[in-house]
């Protein structure tokens, strides 16, 4: 199937849904079932390595091994081991969909702002917030300081939150991504790594966090192995994605001999239709861009009765449910209606995020077919969001031993969604990196007195003898 980055505005809002839906508290009521035992393994210790596993790339060494997923034979066994874990508190569910939100709409008016025409142009917006979330927060247990709080206050999004709430709430994430379902072949999972100049150490308290909380993997790199410190994260990334992105998701030059620290989270995920569409019953037609073109599209067509679905002024939404019990969003603008500006309806991301309807309409879909990818430079968001002192300074004494100055050097994101008759595929990578502070070059000036000037005397003990100002020496 082709892949293209312009031409669907269901995609730009897939991207958003997709991977916001997991922070429901509450799901479907199943009856009684044994659950399994989930296939894992601990990680050896962050805080004290058990291996010192050399990859083949010189300079680079595995620390840690994140656990495999846990296996599951149906989705409502995986439900109910689900619903054993302690939840998501209320607090960091909110506010995971606050920051969802703000950071949505800021990144809409950055691409507004920079675009050639009125109308925002054709390219698709493609972001996985959850991903950008969790990255930031592995950054956030290991600073300290203004950094702390300004991390903090981006992640809370105003609503009270402890660093143990917010930790509670990631293992439960994880719990609910890292699953592979043998029925229907689906599996999702949601990975970390860390990339450590082997010069500093982690303080045991953040390893352990690294370890419980976050199930990252753990690499150290020497200076002047940087080239293959990027080839092992590549590899990482193709493998934590199933294939779908490569090295060419992360930043371009990227580490540079600077770089300290890269955190990288992998979000897949890959899940049929709760009703897969035929393939007989495509249809060939036309998608409108924003700019008024129109381009050849592939629908998937079908009719589903029972969906959850509602109606408003300026737009429609409606769910299509998935073979893991997640729910594929959509929100449609009415024709003539600009659907950056839904945004700021205040309906919109309630409805987008955490739509309250009943499953009782029938719903006639016309689905594009589509291979979709983009990557993008998260910078200007974290400025936005309150976070830009970081490409300035950064206290990372919570969670590093060794560290001096240091400030984030690159945060970039790449997304690859895939839709067909069978389901639906998606990927993303967000990487934050960290480079201590370069020492300024040395000041160079020529002090040429050959015109009026001003000289002091100061004594020993710093007082003024005397002070001139000079203007002419003959």
């Amino acid at each position: 199937m082709k892949r293209y980055r312009s031409g669907t505005a269901a995609a730009l809002l897939l991207a958003a849904s997709l991977f916001t839906g997991c922070v429901a508290q509450s799901g479907p009521t199943v009856k009684p079932s044994p659950t399994p035992t989930p296939g894992t393994t601990p990680p050896p210790s962050t805080s004290q390595p058990t291996t010192s596993e050399n990859t083949d790339l010189e300079g680079v060494k595995r620390v840690t091994t994140s656990p495999t997923l846990a296996t599951y034979d149906t989705s409502w066994r995986f439900t109910n081991k689900l619903q054993e874990g302690p939840g998501i508190p209320d607090p960091v569910a909110q506010a995971i969909r606050k920051f969802s939100a703000v950071s949505f709409t800021a990144l809409q008016a950055e691409r507004a702002e920079s675009a050639d025409s009125a109308e925002g142009g054709d390219e698709n917006l493609l972001y996985v917030p959850l991903s950008l979330y969790i990255d930031l927060a592995m950054l956030t247990d290991a600073t300290a300081g203004k950094t702390r709080a300004d991390l903090d206050g981006a992640l809370n999004q105003g609503f009270e939150i402890t660093a143990e709430e917010r930790q509670q709430a990631i293992k439960q994430i994880m719990l609910s991504f890292n699953k592979q379902i043998t029925e229907g072949d689906l599996r999702s999972s949601l990975s970390n790594g860390v990339w450590l100049k082997d010069t500093l150490t982690y303080k045991p308290e953040y390893a352990k966090i690294l370890e419980e909380v976050y199930q990252a993997d753990s690499y150290t790199f020497s200076a002047g192995s940087e080239v293959n410190a990027r080839k092992s994260m590549g590899e990482w990334v193709k493998e934590k994605t199933n294939g779908l992105l490569d090295e060419s998701a992360l930043p371009d030059d990227f580490p540079n001999p600077t770089t300290i620290m890269a955190l990288l989270n992998a979000l897949y995920y890959r899940s049929s239709w709760g009703s897969p569409f035929e393939e007989k019953n495509n249809t060939q037609g036309k998608f409108s861009t924003p700019d008024l073109t129109t381009v050849d599209a592939v629908f998937m067509n079908q009719t589903l009765t029972k969906s959850r679905a509602l109606v408003r002024d300026e737009y429609q939404a409606a769910d299509i449910v998935m073979s893991d019990l997640s729910r594929m969003r959509f929100i449609l603008p009415n024709e003539g209606v600009d659907g950056r500006k839904l945004t700021a309806e205040p309906d919109f991301y309630n409805d987008l995020l955490d739509m309250q309807a009943e499953d009782s309409a029938i719903v006639h879909w016309s689905v594009p077919k589509s291979d979709i990818d983009g990557k993008m430079d998260l910078l200007p968001l974290l400025q936005n969001l309150g976070l830009g002192d970081l490409s300035k300074s950064m206290d990372l004494s919570a969670g590093l031993e060794g560290s001096g100055d240091a400030f984030l050097s690159a945060a970039t994101q790449a997304v690859r969604i895939k839709m067909n008759e069978k389901g639906v595929e998606a990927a993303a990578v967000t990487v934050l990196g960290v480079d201590e502070s370069a020492p300024q070059d040395p000041l160079e000036i020529t002090m040429n007195l050959n015109r009026p000037f001003y000289a002091a005397l100061l004594s020993p003990d710093g007082q003024v003898v005397f002070m001139a100002y000079i203007t002419n020496v003959g």
